[in-house]
């Protein structure tokens, strides 16, 4: 009997306590989970903190707080009627001046019910280019950008060299029947059109030469934009295979291409502008070494950059990069083909001491990727080289 009041006594306490040894493990389990999520927040404010500083970051919550209150403002009937009709008028504005108007502008919105002859959608062209004269006097050099097309400016036209040398109309003649020739072909199908995919190898092998990667890889792609989120691809899918990265970020100066910011938004990847120095006009190294932390999978530098022209120092970010393994990507779409060619040129030296060319391409370590417009000056398909 005694043995039997012993049993229950012990099993009468078991009982008793498991439901407070639930709660002791829950209560555990909770004030682990609330560590974990500060530590990790803490982590990503110092973190933050430390790549942007505390006047940056400063100034972001304060815009953050502004942006909040100017939403709250905007939902004020009053506000929100004047705001939609300033928006109204700038978009009476825009469409004014794009937009052909007038009595004489005939606009095709309908799928047509009959097929149109060639001569008709040829006549339709040299009507909105009527319409539209004047509108941009690009053809003669009076736009900056957009437009890459050498003029002119010698009578010795006596080969295909010379006029792709020149430039200018005849060079534009070869591109279309280039493209006329392979205008159906599809280069995601190389066994049914092999002469595309050998003319791009060749361009790919080309380009590598010129920057002196000749084993590497590189690819076709539609554009600059395409190029650069391409390579921004690349290094996150490397990070997270190699390095297990799942939020991933990257640092660019604040004078690189808005391309950056559009692949990291695409991307999901934290970004981290860095400002430039006022007087070189190249990233401040200082603050780029600040902002590397574990999840950074790489850094950029321009060879040309965009706003004005100069170089970053391309050297000093790749020693950064190959000091903690993350990769280097380098902007040359608007260096293109005149980039490689000035020290060949004896144009290294700059003038006066001043604009003097620093290395920039795969010879310098710690260079992952490069994207280069090969449609700049040399008129032909954007490509994105890597050495990934």
């Amino acid at each position: 009997m005694a043995s039997i009041s012993l049993r229950s006594r012990a099993t009468a306490l078991v009982k008793t306590s498991t439901p407070l040894l639930s709660q002791i493990s829950f209560d555990n389990l909770k004030t682990l989970l609330f560590f974990y999520v500060l530590l990790t927040h803490s982590i990503k404010a110092q973190r933050h903190l430390r790549a942007r500083g505390i006047r940056a970051s400063a100034l972001e919550i304060y815009s953050w707080i502004a942006q909040r209150i100017v939403r709250l403002v905007l939902r004020v009937p009053s506000t929100a009627a004047r705001v939609e009709t300033q928006m109204n008028q700038a978009k009476l504005d825009i469409e004014n001046k794009l937009v052909p108007k007038g009595a004489d502008v005939v606009r095709h919105l309908c799928v047509p019910e009959l097929g149109k002859t060639p001569d008709w959608i040829f006549s339709q062209m040299d009507i909105m280019d009527s319409e539209l004269n004047g509108h941009t006097n690009w053809r003669h050099g009076k736009l900056s950008g957009a437009v890459y097309r050498m003029e002119l400016h010698s009578v010795m036209r006596s080969s295909i060299l010379q006029i792709l040398l020149d430039g200018g109309d005849e060079l534009q003649q070869v591109i279309v029947q280039a493209y006329e020739r392979y205008c159906v072909s599809n280069p995601l199908h190389p066994d049914v059109f092999p002469a595309v995919r050998k003319m791009e190898a060749e361009i790919v092998s080309m380009c590598l030469r010129l920057y002196n990667n000749p084993d590497g890889a590189g690819t076709m792609t539609s554009g600059g934009t395409e190029s650069i989120i391409m390579s921004i691809k690349t290094h996150r899918d490397w990070a997270r295979q190699v390095k297990g990265i799942t939020e991933p970020e990257m640092i660019v100066p604040s004078s690189a291409h808005a391309a950056f910011h559009k692949g990291a938004a695409y991307l999901k990847i934290k970004i981290h502008t860095i400002p430039i120095d006022p007087f070189t006009r190249r990233v401040d190294l200082k603050r780029v070494k600040r902002a590397i932390n574990p999840n950074t999978i790489m850094l950029v530098g321009s060879a040309i950059n965009f706003p004005d022209g100069n170089q970053d120092d391309i050297t000093a970010l790749g020693a950064l990069a190959s000091k903690y393994n993350i990769g280097m990507h380098v902007d040359c779409c608007l260096g293109s083909f005149i980039m490689p060619y000035l020290e060949k040129a004896g144009l290294s030296a700059g003038e006066n001491g001043k604009f003097k060319l620093l290395p920039f391409d795969f010879r310098v370590k710690g260079v992952t990727s490069i994207s280069c417009d090969t449609h700049k000056v040399r008129s032909l398909s954007q490509l994105y080289d890597k050495k990934l």
